[in-house]
């Protein structure tokens, strides 16, 4: 989803010679208003580009320090998780629960209703092959890109599919990509097209390299870590 929406940016950001406009980079709300979030669940914030000034909401790595929820009469600092590079959930304080408001000063961006419920884990993503390929760009050169190929369409709610690289020191999130509910096949790292800049800080992850993968369900919150896959290198 976040590719195909900036893919159709990149593509009205070029003239007929295919220079490219200058690319905002900014980041804006993944998780649809108007839900109910579980107890442990979040408000889901994403990196992504934009060519129009009057589409810039928030900052580049996702953590907009001045962003409060709002219940109508008090305002509350938001719990800022960052789960990847450009990818951030929002909490209210503990105890805060009910129906709030995500606010930038009197702009409103998101409203949800926060229970008490605790909905159970999703089960882990179970990936075909997760491969890096090679693309040739439209006006010369090429990009790489990091596509998961799915047997199944995601879950029902998920938000976005995160990558993880296997270290010695622990897993470390490297990308992600908000998820299409309709697709088999995620680009989960890499650009969109030569204009566009990507997420500032992922990682693309090299053939050869030892990964898992996380879904983020409908609540912000991480499923199941996928079992260990090996990157491969595409056509």
């Amino acid at each position: 989803m976040r590719a195909a929406l900036a893919l159709l940016l990149v593509l009205a950001a070029r003239d007929a010679t295919g220079k490219c406009a200058m690319p905002i980079e900014t980041s804006t709300v993944i998780t649809p208003g108007g839900g109910a979030l579980a107890a442990d669940g979040g408000i889901v914030v994403g990196a992504t580009t934009t060519f129009d000034a009057a589409l810039k909401v928030g900052v580049p790595d996702a953590i907009n320090k001045t962003w409060r929820f709002s219940d109508g009469t008090k305002q509350y600092e938001p719990v800022m998780t960052t789960i990847a590079p450009g990818l951030v959930v929002y909490r209210p304080p503990a105890g805060v629960t009910g129906a709030l408001t995500l606010v930038d000063g009197k702009m409103e961006l998101n409203k949800a209703t926060f229970t008490t419920d605790k909905p159970a884990q999703l089960a882990a993503p179970v990936a075909q092959t997760v491969r890096q390929v090679t693309v040739p760009e439209r006006y010369g050169g090429t990009s790489l890109k990091l596509r998961a190929k799915f047997k199944a369409k995601p879950p029902e709610g998920v938000r976005a599919l995160v990558v993880f690289g296997v270290t010695k020191a622990g897993n470390v999130a490297r990308s992600w990509t908000e998820v299409d509910a309709d697709a088999t096949e995620h680009q989960v790292a890499g650009t969109t097209g030569r204009c566009d800049p990507g997420i500032t800080g992922e990682i693309m992850s090299k053939p050869g390299d030892k990964i898992v993968l996380a879904w983020v369900d409908a609540h912000g919150r991480l499923s199941k870590l996928s079992k260990p896959i090996v990157v491969t290198k595409g056509k």
